[in-house]
């Protein structure tokens, strides 16, 4: 599975849960974002985003499990365990 396409279920599914993952979203140009970008400083409703490498080592709010608060960071969410 690749990194842009878990970014985008994350987004599709965790921050939007009323909407489906779609081929469409697979075939985009990944947005950059910053470790500490919200799902709630995203425009778009879906978008496919590409995260820095190194967010692992920086300490960023994540508020949920399974299912984010759009208060949460976007790629401290897709890395959350």
């Amino acid at each position: 599975m690749s990194l842009s396409f878990f970014l985008v279920f994350i987004l599709s599914s965790l921050f939007f849960p009323s909407l489906s993952l779609s081929i469409v979203y697979l075939m985009a140009v990944p947005y950059p974002i910053t470790c500490v970008t919200r799902g709630a400083d995203l425009m778009d409703d879906a978008v496919v985003v590409l995260c820095p490498p190194d967010c692992t080592q920086w300490r960023v709010s994540v508020f949920g499990t399974g299912i984010y608060a759009s208060v949460s960071s976007v790629c401290g969410a897709a890395v959350h365990r």
